[in-house]
């Protein structure tokens, strides 16, 4: 048998219907395109939603905050130990720190010599407290020296006077250095302003650098600092233009009773020798008394200056923390200059510090989560004041805190005693 083969091009017709469902058919494809376009889809919805949720969310840092004692040197001072850290829980009537001081010990010297001067006077006085008039002659010599003495207190009335006006004319001309003080560093504090916002300006166009901002924003602190140091002084000396005018009219006034007093006992003793007596023996009295006055209140200074002079230990005047400490042993402290700070356990709050890009997005009544480093659980609470600037960040948030001055405002929490120590950096989302 001789067999016959078709050609390989050519295809025999389709028979049945699978045949030609078969050679109909075409391959399927996996729709990738389409795939990834619905994934990015998705995406982009999905990041919207989270954007609209997050828009109006201001996330920042704060420090837990409460009602703060300040300590200060009473006198020029050194301290000799400092026995807290900052953080540290102290008790009331705890030791914070120890400090001495040469200029009290110099002082005591001085007020220790005065008081044995007038020791030495008030036994002369009480020695001669009981003389009396033992010669015929005694009423002539007592009327010279009445008048003598009447003299000698007429002058020292014109010498308190004149003393009086010269102190006055003093703090007048001291009143109105500070006033002109106050003046030039008000207009020192205006033109370091007016260079602090045209540097902002400047650099806002690009004509001046971060640096020359900041140094500028320095420069205006200082200034505003010194005005209101320029302003304190001033208002101290305001208050003792009257506190001086007083004591030197009761000096003045005192002196005068004393004239007046000899004037009466010069008149007396003229009219009766027997009167004139009784009132030399109360001119004694009075002066023993004033002498007595003045021991006394020598006796009080010198007990006060043996406590300054140290070693004086510096306690707790009730528990708290201690947020500040600014001296360490060996530092020498000026008079009314501040040592540390200690917060108390009472109520606390978080000063939130807010960039100033986001001040506007945040408002009195927002809701705050607040999340403790420390480890606390979660915390919640709102914005109850605030918008003030802060041109100095604390130290334990320098790194977190990237803007030289940043806005801040107040959180109170819901819980009543949250498990807060003052001081503690929080992280906080206000919503």
């Amino acid at each position: 048998m001789r067999l016959r083969f078709q050609p390989e091009d050519v295809t025999s017709p389709a028979v049945t219907a699978e045949q030609r469902q078969m050679r109909a058919a075409t391959p399927r494809y996996f729709p990738v395109a389409g795939v990834f376009a619905a994934l990015v889809a998705a995406m982009a919805l999905a990041f919207g939603l989270w954007a609209l949720l997050t828009a109006g969310r201001v996330a920042s840092f704060g420090m837990v905050a409460t009602g703060a004692e300040v300590f200060h040197a009473p006198v020029l001072s050194v301290v000799e130990e400092v026995r807290v850290e900052p953080g540290d829980r102290v008790e009331a009537d705890q030791v914070l720190y120890v400090l001495t001081s040469d200029s009290a010990r110099s002082e005591l010297d001085g007020v220790t010599e005065s008081l044995a001067q007038e020791r030495r006077v008030l036994e002369v006085a009480l020695a001669q407290r009981e003389t009396l008039f033992e010669d015929p002659v005694q009423e002539l010599r007592d009327v010279t020296a009445a008048r003598a003495r009447l003299d000698e207190l007429g002058l020292s009335v014109e010498r308190a006077r004149a003393a009086a006006e010269d102190a006055a004319a003093r703090r007048a001309e001291e009143l109105a250095r500070a006033e002109r003080h106050v003046e030039l560093a008000r207009v020192m504090a205006s033109d370091r302003e007016r260079r602090a916002a045209a540097a902002v300006k400047l650099a806002a166009q690009g004509a001046a650098l971060a640096d020359e901002v900041q140094r500028a924003d320095e420069a205006a602190q200082r200034a505003r600092l010194e005005l209101a140091d320029a302003i304190g002084e001033r208002d101290r000396l305001a208050a003792e233009v009257p506190r001086g005018a007083r004591v030197d009219a009761a000096e003045v006034a005192a002196r005068d009773e004393a004239r007046d007093l000899a004037e009466r006992t010069l008149d007396q003793l003229e009219a009766s020798y027997v009167e004139v007596k009784r009132l030399r023996e109360m001119e004694k009295e009075r002066g023993i008394e004033n002498i007595r006055s003045r021991v006394a209140a020598l006796e009080t200074r010198g007990t006060h200056l043996r406590k300054l002079a140290g070693p004086t230990e510096i306690r707790a005047l009730a528990d708290g923390v201690v947020t500040e400490v600014l001296v360490s042993a060996g530092s020498t402290v000026p008079r009314d200059g501040v040592v540390m700070s200690v917060s108390g356990t009472g109520k606390v709050w978080i000063n939130a510090f807010i960039p100033p890009e986001r001040a506007r997005d945040v408002k009195i009544g927002d809701e705050v989560a607040v999340y403790p480093t420390t480890g606390v659980a979660e915390l919640t609470g709102k914005v109850t004041a605030g918008g003030g600037i802060q041109y100095r960040i604390p130290t334990a948030l320098s790194d977190r805190i990237s803007s030289p001055s940043a806005v801040y405002v107040r959180v109170d929490l819901d819980a009543t005693q949250p498990d807060l120590i003052p001081g503690n950096v929080v992280k906080l989302v206000i919503r």
